[in-house]
């Protein structure tokens, strides 16, 4: 679990027919920079995230480090 801001954010990640999906809530920049501090490991083939009311939906340092296929 992320805490972005003062709400708290369910991050899910699975595995379907061997290939990994995250599903991510609309996260702005903080909840990102949460999320890679505390699963610097974290990577998912699949990434479904929902839009942010500001800030960019995804930053390119998580793009990064998730390594979407």
């Amino acid at each position: 679990m992320v805490r972005a801001g003062r709400r708290n954010a369910l991050v899910l990640r699975c595995e379907c027919d061997g290939h990994s999906i995250l599903l991510l809530p609309a996260l702005g920049r903080d909840g990102q920079e949460a999320l890679m501090r505390r699963h610097p490991e974290l990577r998912a083939e699949i990434v479904v995230a929902g839009l942010p009311a500001r800030d960019e939906p995804l930053c390119d340092p998580l793009l990064e480090m998730l390594q979407p296929g």
